[in-house]
């Protein structure tokens, strides 16, 4: 009988994890786990960076949409802070080669939108084109 027990307990031992290979599963698991977690902290930076770019594109829309509206179409340079971070700045000019006789010349405008993100300025910037009467 003694034979028998003996084969059992050796199939037992062979057929277990040793604690090197558990603790080897755990050190794989846990790098596996930490990467993962870096992948979703950058994955939820970028996220609300994008935000912030989407935010700044809608005041600038905002602000081109305000130029001949809320503020008269001429030449000039104007900006400002538009709260939660972000600046302003719209520049117009009268195009090249428009008539300055005809009753409507062209405008070029250009709207920054600044703000600090992580330490570095970000900024986005938009052209249009409106009619306005000839500067004097």
């Amino acid at each position: 009988m003694p034979k028998s027990s003996n084969k059992a307990s050796r199939g037992a031992a062979v057929s277990g994890f040793t604690l090197i290979e558990v603790l080897v599963a755990l050190a794989i698991a846990g790098m596996g786990l930490a990467a993962l977690l870096v992948a979703v902290n950058q994955g939820l930076g970028s996220v609300g960076s994008a935000d912030q770019y989407i935010e700044a594109i809608r005041r600038a829309q905002s602000r081109i949409a305000a130029f001949g509206t809320e503020m008269p179409v001429a030449e000039g340079d104007w900006s400002g802070n538009d709260g939660g971070g972000f600046n302003w700045r719209t520049q117009a000019h009268v195009l090249p080669g428009a008539d300055s006789k005809a009753p409507m010349v062209p405008y070029g405008v250009d709207v920054t939108i600044g703000w600090q993100s992580n330490g570095q300025q970000r900024t986005v910037s938009l052209h249009s084109q409106r009619l306005g009467p000839p500067h004097a």
